[in-house]
């Protein structure tokens, strides 16, 4: 039988459409939020059973994805990840840093286990 797709989905689908198409991801954090509050009121009339907490999520979910923490697109790669990020943390100074380390992340509750860095 499968998965059956909700409203949620059709929404969601519309909504990453909509943001590639108008090129939303990578603009500036103020041409976002006006975008996305237009955006939200667009899907509300569109999708006029979708609750205000899928309209939020929605919401979210788009702001995210126009913000990513690793660009979209061709020119973000490892090679020039120093660059990208640079870049990102110009247009974001406000943001806070990401001090977590991932380097040593073990389980201690089993030692017998191989542990691997």
């Amino acid at each position: 039988m499968g998965y059956k797709r909700t409203l949620m989905d059709d929404a969601k689908d519309e909504l990453f459409a909509h943001m590639q198409r108008c090129k939303v991801p990578g603009a500036t954090e103020e041409d976002v939020r006006e975008w996305m509050n237009d955006t939200r009121q667009f899907l509300a009339d569109r999708y006029p059973k979708l609750t205000e907490a899928q309209l939020a999520a929605l919401e979210m979910i788009g702001r995210r994805y126009a913000q990513p923490v690793i660009p979209h697109g061709k020119d973000a790669t490892a090679r020039n990840r120093d660059d990208w990020e640079s870049e990102a943390e110009m247009a974001h100074p406000d943001a806070p840093e990401d001090n977590t380390d991932l380097t040593d992340v073990t389980d201690e509750s089993d030692s017998s286990e191989l542990q691997t860095a």
